[in-house]
């Protein structure tokens, strides 16, 4: 899953209320949440692979031009495909499962826009552990040292993306309280612009995958948690099938004391 550049679960219950503008409220909480400095972070990701590419929509009842040898050929080499398409989303599917499985914690940084977290899994023999600053990232094993490893492009499968994607809310579709970890909160339903959100920043916010017309840039979708404190607890985005993505960020512990060195990569999972 690629994602180009933009240049510029926990147990929760809810009882719906009626639509309302909210977007200010969101953005007040972002700036009170970001003037707590810092938060423990969990993250989460997994991809939901649809089936639908593996449907054969060409039915017809038109005879297939060829003698029966090529039709045949053509009906086999069409279900070799098909199969290999099924084996490939059974492949990636088991994998994205075993990960979303498990909660990658970590701090983030507000005032340098940085973050870690982990050691993960992510094969039975392999962990590895994540530092974000801004449009880089890095990732390896536990404790390596940072300027040893290969910077990356920060995708939007992290949490700096989320909590940048709500600089751009522009409206609020619907809204709900509920309890988040028995924290009460509201929870909005948003559109966020991501053109106005590079704005507010100087460095670049990757596109999500799947985005293909500059007006969808414009409404991409977030689910944004705030508690009565005015801090945002929950951030969520779901992108479009048919390998519908879906990243969660649960943040608390707001102005908790930050590592003080962070030229390693984390080599133990950080408290909640």
């Amino acid at each position: 899953m690629t994602d180009l550049s933009l240049s510029m679960p926990m147990a929760s219950s809810w009882q719906v209320k009626s639509v309302s503008p909210g977007h200010q409220q969101v953005l007040d909480a972002l700036e009170c949440t970001h003037a707590s400095g810092s938060a423990r972070i969990e993250f989460q990701f997994r991809f939901d692979f649809s089936e639908d590419f593996l449907s054969d929509d060409r039915t017809t009842t038109r005879r297939q031009a060829g003698s029966a040898f090529e039709r045949a050929r053509r009906w086999l080499s069409a279900r070799a495909w098909r199969g290999f398409l099924w084996g490939t989303w059974r492949v990636l599917d088991r994998w994205t499962r075993a990960m979303a499985a498990e909660r990658q914690r970590g701090v983030i940084d507000f005032g340098a826009q940085r973050c870690m977290y982990g050691p993960y899994r992510v094969s039975k023999q392999r962990e590895e552990a994540v530092l974000v600053v801004k449009d880089k990232l890095w990732k390896g094993a536990p404790g390596a040292r940072v300027e040893r490893l290969s910077a990356d492009a920060a995708s939007t499968y992290q949490p700096l993306w989320l909590v940048d994607l709500v600089r751009g809310v522009t409206e609020v579709t619907s809204q709900a309280r509920g309890v988040l970890d028995g924290d009460p909160c509201t929870c909005f339903d948003a559109r966020a612009d991501l053109i106005r959100a590079g704005d507010a920043v100087d460095y670049d916010l990757a596109v999500p995958s799947g985005v293909g017309r500059l007006e969808d840039l414009k409404k991409v979708p977030v689910e944004v948690w705030v508690n009565d404190g005015g801090h945002i607890r929950r951030i969520r985005h779901t992108g479009p099938v048919p390998a519908k993505s879906t990243v969660t960020l649960d943040l608390s512990a707001f102005g908790v004391e930050l590592p003080s060195d962070w030229s390693r990569l984390p080599r133990e999972a950080m408290a909640r």
